[in-house]
């Protein structure tokens, strides 16, 4: 799908305020944190490829994703990407022959390209840089990098197990009943999926210390489905009438739930 203006607007202006609100690090990186990053990421990649949840390219951006937030949150931060991963490629993967029969399913039966990774990882390695770069204030920017990843694997596990599970979808901007597999539809096994998923990564967010309260944990949860319901709107209001692609809803849906967690806990 070739670019529109309005999706070219929304990147152009998140990547403006990145660059206009970026600061320097406070401390670089160790060349022992970046090769057990490098070190880390390359298997990771390829087992991903082969077990056919990504691309070449999905597979090549995922590393880069992946390097990028280990070297700025360490193995703790990485968790709550690979967690993303796991996640999006359990349920991506799930009943797959009948996403294909419904012509829902992930383009290359499942596999997920580059647009898919930087779509749903971007926002969360902002976040993340910006928590580096406060490190006398990082909690609130370290809850947007969780938020941001919870939204995304809501959103995923929502319109994953919705499509098999869910029935008819309603279009969340009507309420109308529209087919299986339109932008924007949800349903109430689908929301209930996005839910767990949520709270799945606020958890292991929490468990790894990244995190401190369960107030917290609260907080990302609902930043994650919000993030989720953000992203349908989107489709709806904005992806149907081809106004931008699913890359960009995608994006718009991690960075809100990234920002309820910011402007909560701030």
């Amino acid at each position: 799908m070739k670019s529109s203006p309005v999706t070219a607007a929304i990147w152009l202006i998140a990547a403006l305020a990145f660059l206009i609100s970026a600061a320097p690090l406070k401390e670089t990186p160790t060349a022992t944190v970046l090769i057990i990053a490098a070190v880390i990421n390359v298997p990771i990649a390829i087992g991903a490829y082969k077990a056919k949840a990504v691309s070449v390219s999905g597979a090549v951006a995922g590393f880069f994703m992946g390097f990028a937030v280990y070297a700025l949150l360490n193995f703790n931060g990485y968790l709550v990407l690979l967690e993303f991963f796991v996640i999006g490629s359990i349920v991506s993967r799930h009943r797959i022959e009948d996403k294909i029969k419904l012509n829902v399913a992930q383009s290359n039966k499942g596999r997920r390209c580059w647009r898919h990774a930087m779509a749903n990882s971007i926002s969360g390695v902002a976040f993340a840089y910006a928590a580096a770069t406060h490190p006398d204030n990082a909690l609130p920017f370290i809850a947007a990098y969780v938020g941001s990843f919870a939204a995304a694997a809501s959103d995923t596990a929502s319109s994953e197990l919705g499509e098999v599970y869910g029935g008819k979808p309603r279009l969340i901007t009507t309420l109308k009943e529209v087919p299986i597999g339109t932008n924007g539809g949800v349903t109430i096994p689908g929301t209930l999926a996005g839910l767990g998923a949520s709270f799945a990564v606020a958890a292991v967010a929490y468990a790894a210390g990244l995190i401190p309260s369960h107030t917290a944990v609260a907080v990302v949860t609902f930043a994650g489905v919000a993030g989720m319901l953000v992203d349908s709107f989107f489709g709806a209001a904005l992806e149907n009438p081809h106004f931008v692609g699913n890359s960009t809803v995608n994006f718009l849906g991690s960075v809100a739930g990234g920002l309820i967690c910011l402007i909560i806990l701030k």
